[in-house]
């Protein structure tokens, strides 16, 4: 009879740790799908609420090239949709950067949206990442809208030898991220 007993009460427990396990399981993965990235092409928008929908990149989110020579500039251009009717506010971030430049400081970037906008001026010599980052922050896209973006990235022509860079490559890919609105 005792070892009945001992065996219910191993059944209860193991059970009632099961059901523990699975309610702690279930409210960790609700926090992290509800805080999660969701994606669209070439995205990682983290959503702040859960009515707002993704902001999506798209089309020319990737930058890459190789064999450039001194002077030279590759350009990309991409898109970020909004499909909600409240305007957000939102970071543009480098992902799956790859920079085997040696003088880090010869490509040299600059960006501008379509409607003449200049979010990244060239003479402000921002260097092409070597890791992942923030890109530009503090944009806002209104409500229903697409804006299209062009990035530059200029190899400078510095007039003194830039052997060491001669078969150097970069590549990233541009994210947005949601912010709070200022």
């Amino acid at each position: 009879m005792k070892k009945n007993a001992l065996i219910a009460l191993y059944v209860v427990v193991a059970s009632s740790l099961m059901i523990l396990i699975c309610i702690i399981y279930q409210g960790t993965y609700s926090y992290f799908v509800d805080n999660a990235s969701t994606s669209g092409n070439n995205t990682n928008v983290g959503n702040t609420t859960e009515e707002l929908a993704n902001v999506v990149i798209s089309d020319g989110a990737d930058v890459t090239s190789s064999s450039m020579i001194p002077g030279d500039s590759v350009s990309s251009t991409f898109t970020v949709q909004n499909p909600n009717s409240q305007s957000l506010c939102m970071n543009l971030l480098w992902t799956n950067v790859t920079n085997t430049f040696v003088n880090t400081n010869d490509l040299i970037i600059s960006m501008q949206k379509s409607d003449g906008t200049v979010i990244i001026n060239s003479s402000e010599n921002r260097p092409f990442p070597l890791t992942s980052g923030t890109l530009a922050s503090g944009l806002t896209i209104n409500g229903n809208t697409t804006d299209t973006y062009t990035i530059t990235i200029t190899y400078k022509n510095t007039d003194e030898n830039q052997i060491d860079d001669m078969d150097a490559t970069f590549s990233g890919t541009i994210a947005g991220q949601l912010t709070a609105c200022s």
